[in-house]
């Protein structure tokens, strides 16, 4: 089995010889059309969240966040 785990992988090899991806994982970017290594490293998500670190928090030692959140007046900037 170690050498098995220590398996060169080309980058268009099926996403399921991949450490950790089963089965379901599989089926799961087959819908998304990811099929191969390439697939998934060069996809690009349809939406996402946009959260960026804006500095440091004193009081406890971590990074502030922002995000934008929609509703019927815009898209007001929360902080957390």
């Amino acid at each position: 089995m170690e050498a098995e785990d220590n398996k060169q992988l080309d980058i268009y090899d099926p996403v399921g010889e991949l450490p950790h991806v089963g089965p379901k994982r599989v089926e799961a970017l087959h819908s998304l059309g990811i099929d191969t290594i390439y697939d998934l490293i060069t996809h690009f998500p349809f939406r996402y969240e946009d959260i960026k670190v804006i500095g440091r928090n004193r009081r406890f030692g971590q990074s502030d966040a922002e995000r934008t959140s929609r509703d019927g007046s815009g898209r007001p900037p929360l902080r957390f």
